[in-house]
């Protein structure tokens, strides 16, 4: 299978894949409050969608893989990923037989103003990504010909359905040579005491772990935005029993100590 885009004019040889749910999303106008509203205007998005969306942008080869209803939804969601560039081979749109609520994900954007936070309500249970069989996935065959995969704790938290799907995907990936990388707002020391979150790290090479904090960015960091976070090697983590900084974190370190 080809996963190449000749929209693009990129000579990389990197080929990015991003796996998630993709989502109708309604907004009411004028940042008005969802209790108000009387019209929303409707689009699509979700965690993984929106990271193959920027990189579609950025020029970088990008495919999704996600499943829709065969409805005009799911079909007008898989048209605004091709019309940015996004490649959809993969995408599954299915029959009522299939997912049987056939419907797609929808989320309620009531987007800020001034103080006021930007708020969102889902509806998402039984979308037919949820529902969808995905014993029946190839995995291999899926991930065959790229060189990235992104994936968020978005979906494995969504049943355990869409959980043992990550998980071997995670599991092929592994196989298959990626360095896999994680970021977690939670810190190593509570993660590891889920068996859950626990297994998770037990695929991953790389975890950087702690909350953004805003006073504490520093743009010179690399692959972290604030000081107070770390860069975890995670099989020598697990090995030790306790954190252990990774060769990746030595730059930042260096940047701390000139301070």
């Amino acid at each position: 299978m080809q996963h190449s885009n000749p929209l693009l004019n990129n000579t990389s040889s990197h080929k990015f894949i991003t796996i998630g749910e993709v989502m109708l999303r309604l907004t009411p106008p004028n940042y008005d409050k969802i209790r108000v509203a009387t019209n929303f205007e409707a689009s699509y998005g979700g965690s993984e969608a929106n990271i193959a969306l920027a990189l579609a942008n950025l020029g970088v080869d990008s495919t999704f893989f996600t499943v829709v209803p065969n409805n005009s939804l799911g079909k007008s969601a898989v048209r605004m990923l091709r019309s940015n560039d996004v490649h959809c081979t993969p995408v599954i749109l299915t029959t009522p037989e299939q997912t049987p609520s056939h419907r797609l994900g929808t989320y309620y954007l009531e987007a800020g103003y001034g103080i006021r936070a930007s708020k969102v309500t889902y509806d998402r249970k039984h979308s037919a990504f949820t529902e969808f069989d995905f014993s029946t996935v190839d995995i291999a065959a899926l991930l065959d010909g790229f060189t990235w995969l992104h994936l968020s704790g978005i979906t494995p938290a969504l049943n355990q359905n869409c959980r043992d799907f990550i998980m071997a995907c995670l599991k092929a990936a592994k196989e298959k040579g990626y360095d896999l990388w994680a970021f977690s707002g939670f810190l190593w020391e509570d993660l590891v005491k889920e068996p859950i979150q626990k297994e998770l790290l037990s695929y991953l090479d790389v975890l950087v772990d702690g909350r953004f904090q805003a006073e504490l960015k520093d743009y010179r960091l690399v692959f972290k935005g604030s000081s107070n976070q770390r860069i975890l090697d995670v099989q020598s983590s697990l090995k030790a029993g306790k954190p252990i900084v990774s060769k990746y974190d030595d730059k930042n370190i260096a940047l701390a100590e000139q301070k």
